[in-house]
């Protein structure tokens, strides 16, 4: 496993490679390398946070500057499951299309099933790494 973080705090740095490192443990997820870059991208993209696939097993997550703690954590949580449906081939970008768990859409939107399991699941996962974490941030 190997992740990397880029344009933040060494605070925030060592929050998000926690959050990261605690989902990778509970998706089961080995053999991942993330890059996560911290920007302004709710200004650039009106979004909290993106992932995207490189190849096999190379991610890209993507997270706005101004979340605070408790919206990182969640947003976070929610981009792992996303890394979590493209390592294990449920989610497929394929061009403008996408391929989930062998259904072919036409587009993404927050009503999508892939989106519907991460909003599900990213408070479940949000709400036990602080549960189950001894550092107060």
């Amino acid at each position: 496993m190997l992740i990397d973080i880029q344009g933040t705090s060494r605070k925030k740095t060592s929050l998000i490679r926690q959050v990261i490192e605690y989902m990778m443990q509970q998706l089961k997820l080995t053999n991942i390398f993330i890059d996560v870059e911290v920007s302004n991208l709710f200004v650039n993209e009106k979004a909290y946070g993106f992932c995207s696939c490189q190849n096999t097993n190379e991610f890209l997550i993507e997270l706005d500057k101004t979340l605070n703690v408790q919206e990182l954590i969640e947003t976070i949580c929610h981009e792992m499951i996303h890394v979590k449906q493209y390592a294990t081939g449920e989610l497929v970008e394929k061009g403008k299309k996408i391929l989930y768990k062998n259904c072919l859409y036409e587009s993404s939107c927050d009503s999508s099933p892939w989106e519907k399991e991460a909003y599900e699941k990213e408070i479940y996962y949000a709400d036990a790494f602080v549960s189950d974490s001894s550092v107060m941030w």
